[in-house]
């Protein structure tokens, strides 16, 4: 049982690993799915903003009375736009990876427990007895 719990755990820690290292390109592709849209500054002023704005990071934004979300890739010198509805999108894209990330998990654990059989041995009256769980 105790490795069982082992394996449970090093799976978990994968998981928020693997998570926690998510590419900035599947963020992208992940956004652009939502709807968002890739926007080229034009301004050089448009242009320093783009590099002043966290990195990896989506961003509030207020412009002429509408909200948008924003999200900077200066490496490509570009950035994600999207509004209101395609952050709730977004966040529908990311809730569906996690659960689905759970399920691998999940899949994972129930496998190896079939594979991978504790032994056991227990004491009975008659002496040692070799089982398993």
């Amino acid at each position: 049982m105790k490795k069982t719990r082992a394996w449970a755990s090093f799976l978990s820690v994968l998981v928020l690993l693997v998570a926690g290292c998510a590419s900035t390109r599947n963020t992208e592709e992940m956004l652009v799915d939502a709807g968002f849209k890739r926007v080229l500054p034009q301004t050089p002023d448009q242009k320093q903003q783009l590099h002043a704005l966290p990195a990896d990071q989506l961003t509030v934004a207020h412009r002429n009375g509408k909200t948008y979300y924003v999200f900077p890739d200066p490496a490509r010198r570009q950035l994600y736009v999207g509004s209101p509805e395609q952050y709730q999108a977004y966040q529908q894209l990311l809730s569906d990876k996690a659960i689905a990330g759970e399920n691998r998990v999940d899949a994972d654990m129930a496998g190896a427990s079939n594979l991978d059989e504790v032994r056991w041995v227990e004491w009975t009256g008659d002496g040692w007895v070799h089982g398993s769980y």
